[in-house]
């Protein structure tokens, strides 16, 4: 026995695959044909879409991609979280069962798709949508005014000029007092002894105090 033979016995040829067959009862897709003669399915199975003829025997068709897993695809750059990622759906129409596929689209969109919509009818749907307009965006909420830096001296002698409110902050947090109108801020001023009557702002009138 030569040395050949010997390797051919010691490693026999593996048993031919046993063809696949689809089952009509799992989710599958018709590429064209639907119920007669030359019909052809898809479905997927093995990790991977899968032709059948019309009797559900596994077929491969010349011109068509062979049967696996997609090749890889660079990322998508996503602009808006929320906003579907069409080219990936359209991509996927060829690597999915038309069922499953049909029904991933179905998720993303606010109209049903008809039940007699094909493959193509679909994609040309996807594709429309995609060319659409983006919706206009909704303007922008102004940002909250900056907080006004208030010099309660500067005030107090008149170099500045400050809205009551932002005295009355100032007044509470420098120097832990209230007043409800711009001459009780003065008469807290002058009470804390950080302005003096001789160089006090002469546009707010001072009440008598007892």
């Amino acid at each position: 026995m030569s040395k050949a033979e010997a390797q051919l016995k010691e490693d026999p040829a593996p048993p031919p695959r046993k063809q696949r067959q689809i089952n009509f009862s799992k989710p599958h897709g018709t590429v064209h044909g639907e119920g007669a003669g030359d019909a052809v399915y898809e479905q997927w199975q093995d990790g991977g879409p899968r032709l059948f003829d019309h009797r559900g025997l596994e077929i491969t068709i010349p011109g068509v991609k062979p049967p696996g897993e997609p090749p890889p695809r660079p990322p998508i750059d996503v602009k808006h979280e929320l906003e579907p990622d069409l080219d990936l759906l359209i991509y996927a129409a060829s690597a999915m069962p038309f069922l499953a596929w049909k029904a991933k689209v179905q998720s993303v969109l606010t109209e049903d798709i008809p039940r007699d919509a094909t493959k193509e009818d679909i994609i040309e749907l996807l594709q429309e949508i995609k060319a659409a307009p983006p919706p206009e965006k909704q303007p922008e909420a102004p940002p909250p005014p900056e907080a006004v830096q208030v010099d309660l001296i500067a005030w107090a002698t008149g170099k500045e000029n400050f809205p009551a409110h932002a005295l009355y902050k100032a007044l509470a947090d420098e120097y832990g007092r209230t007043a409800t109108d711009r001459a009780g801020v003065l008469h807290q001023l002058l009470e804390e002894g950080v302005v003096d009557m001789n160089n006090i702002r002469k546009d707010v009138k001072l009440t008598a105090t007892g």
